[in-house]
């Protein structure tokens, strides 16, 4: 999500009202926070890839979460399934208002698909 930050020519692109709500819910999580570049518009993923095992368990998840909302794909396996169901009430409840408001709901139907489409049946009541 390279929109935000400082182009060649040195101007500042402008801030995407997503982005903003993106840093909003990012800033419930301080020890999350200084792996992202808001004025690059980049999440350096290597060190929090390395720094996963160091974080608790909702700390973890929610690491990946916001990993897999700022950039395409799945690259620290973000699984929602083993979030909506382990995850404390207060850390799930961030991941539900970020699919309510999304504006693009076939975001989060792709990312759902993408990490459980072999292990559900489709017609799974």
């Amino acid at each position: 999500m390279k929109q935000t930050g400082e182009t060649s020519s040195n101007k500042r692109l402008p801030v995407t009202s997503e982005q903003l709500r993106f840093k909003a819910m990012l800033l419930k999580y301080p020890s999350l926070r200084p792996f992202w570049n808001f004025l690059t518009g980049e999440c350096d993923t290597n060190t929090l890839r390395a720094q996963l095992t160091n974080l608790p368990f909702d700390e973890r998840e929610m690491a990946r979460f916001f990993v897999t909302v700022w950039q395409p794909g799945n690259e620290l396996e973000f699984d929602i399934m083993q979030a909506m169901w382990k995850l404390g009430d207060e850390h799930w409840r961030v991941i539900e208002q970020w699919m309510s408001t999304i504006e693009q709901p076939e975001v989060s139907r792709r990312m759902m698909r993408s990490t459980h489409s072999q292990d559900v049946p489709v017609n799974h009541p």
